[in-house]
C-alpha cells in the first residue's frame, strides 16, 4: 500500500502523492524559535494535515472501486464518499489550527491556547477574525480569508454536512434509450457520481493544502 506514498522519515510519515512535501518539511526548520508549548501544537497539527490528506486519497480511491458495486450494494461508495468529505474538511481545519498555534507562539494573549476550551474555540472563522486583527497585511491572512469565500470549500462543507447530519445521498438515475448512459447524480447537488469527483476535489484540497503551508511557513520565517 506505501509503494505509492512519500516517505517523510523526519516526521516518521508517509505521505499521499501529490501532498506538498517541500513546505511541509520547511516548517520543521522554520518552527524551532517558536516556544515549546506553540511548537507542540503545531506539529501535531501539521501531522494531522498530512494524515488527513492521505486519508482523503486512500477514500478517492475506494470511491471509485464502490462506484463498480453499484446497484448492488451502495454501501462502499457512500462510505468512502463520507470518509473523504470528513477527512478533507479536517485537513483544513486542522491548518488553521496550527496556524492559530503560531500565533500564539509570537502572541500568546491574543491567541490563547494553553487551556482545553481555549482549543476548542478554535476554527478557521476565529483564526481569520484573529489574525486580520493582529497581521492584517500578511497574505497567509488574506488566504485563509478567500478559503472561506471559496465556492469549493462552500460546496465541500455543505455535501459533508449534509451527510454528515442528514442522510445518505440520494441518487438521481436517468435512463437512456438509445445513447451514452448518463452517470447518476448526487440528487440534492447535482454532481455527477463518477471517480472524477473525489478526484478534482483532492486536486483543489492539494492546492489550497500547498498554499497555506507554504504561506504559514514564510510568515513563520519572518516572524521569528
Amino acid at each position: 500500500m506505501t509503494d505509492a506514498l512519500a516517505h517523510l522519515p523526519d516526521w516518521g510519515l508517509y505521505v499521499a502523492p501529490d501532498f506538498p512535501i517541500e513546505p511541509f518539511n520547511d516548517m520543521l526548520v522554520s518552527m524551532a524559535p517558536l516556544p515549546d508549548e506553540s511548537k507542540g501544537y503545531l506539529m501535531r497539527a501539521w501531522v494531522a494535515v498530512a494524515n488527513r490528506n492521505r486519508t482523503c486519497y486512500d477514500q478517492s480511491v475506494a470511491f471509485a472501486d464502490g462506484l463498480d458495486l453499484i446497484p448492488d450494494d451502495a454501501y462502499h461508495y457512500e462510505a468512502a464518499l463520507f470518509a473523504f468529505l470528513t477527512a478533507g474538511l479536517s485537513a483544513l481545519e486542522c491548518i488553521g489550527f496550527g496556524v492559530h498555534a503560531i500565533g500564539f507562539g509570537l502572541q500568546p494573549n491574543e491567541f490563547p491556547m494553553s487551556r482545553p476550551e481555549d482549543q476548542r474555540k478554535v476554527g478557521l472563522e476565529l483564526v481569520h477574525k484573529r489574525y486580520s486583527k493582529e497581521f492584517p497585511s500578511e497574505p497567509l491572512t488574506t488566504h485563509i480569508g478567500n478559503l472561506l469565500k471559496a465556492s469549493e470549500y462552500q460546496q465541500w462543507s455543505a455535501l459533508r454536512n449534509y451527510v454528515t447530519h442528514r442522510s445518505v445521498t440520494g441518487r438521481h438515475i436517468t435512463a437512456v434509450i438509445g445513447g451514452p448512459p448518463v452517470p447518476d447524480k448526487i440528487r440534492e447537488f447535482g454532481y455527477d457520481l463518477v471517480p472524477g469527483l473525489t478526484v478534482g476535489l483532492l486536486a483543489w484540497l492539494n492546492d489550497e493544502l500547498r498554499s497555506l503551508l507554504r504561506e504559514s511557513e514564510s510568515f513563520v520565517s519572518r516572524s521569528t
